[in-house]
């Protein structure tokens, strides 16, 4: 292996692996994040729970 070569997932930048802002806006609710609530799922987010509880209601009536 050449200096200029990394080993397979050692970071390839200052920084890499740290966390930051998501590549992805949290704040509007989306169908596959609603759905995984709806399952019982970890990867939603409040405007998610939001919109599947809204839902919810909606179905109730």
């Amino acid at each position: 292996m050449t200096t200029e070569e990394t080993a397979p997932g050692a970071p390839s930048a200052p920084g890499a692996g740290q966390a930051g802002p998501l590549p992805f806006g949290t704040g509007k609710a989306h169908q596959a994040r609603i759905y995984d609530y709806a399952l019982g799922g970890r990867d939603n987010y409040a405007a998610d729970r939001a919109a599947a509880e809204a839902i919810k209601r909606a179905m109730a009536r």
